[in-house]
């Protein structure tokens, strides 16, 4: 019996020991988010961190995305072919685009080209 009660409280020690050692972090993973219903009027957008949030947006045609920059660094907004571009927006500034023709736009920041996004104008 004494040799069950020591294997017994070995085991509560193990246990209670890997209860109280410190755990790592689960990584950090920030959304840059999307949305998936299309959305309408004014849609605000910021560039923060060097990311576009929302970088994948549905919206009808007709919408305005409102720019707005809170990164440090002058950043734009210019479409894959080139239909729309923002020119560069230093700090705080802002600026208005207006989404017309239906499709996908694939887009990125011109300094900064791995600031990617889509968005989808759909009728």
């Amino acid at each position: 019996m004494r040799y069950s009660q020591l294997i017994l409280l070995a085991l509560l020690a193990l246990t209670l020991t890997g209860c109280s050692l410190p755990r790592e972090p689960a990584p950090f993973v920030e959304s840059r988010g999307s949305t998936d219903a299309p959305l309408t009027g004014t849609v605000e957008m910021t560039a923060q961190n060097f990311q576009f949030h929302p970088n994948h947006l549905v919206v009808k045609a007709g919408t305005t995305i409102h720019l707005n920059n809170l990164d440090d660094a002058g950043q734009s907004l210019l479409t894959d072919d080139k239909t729309i571009d923002s020119g560069v927006l230093g700090q705080g500034e802002s600026t208005e685009l207006q989404f017309d023709e239906l499709g996908t736009l694939r887009f990125s920041s011109e300094p900064f080209p791995n600031m990617t996004g889509t968005i989808t104008v759909v009728p």
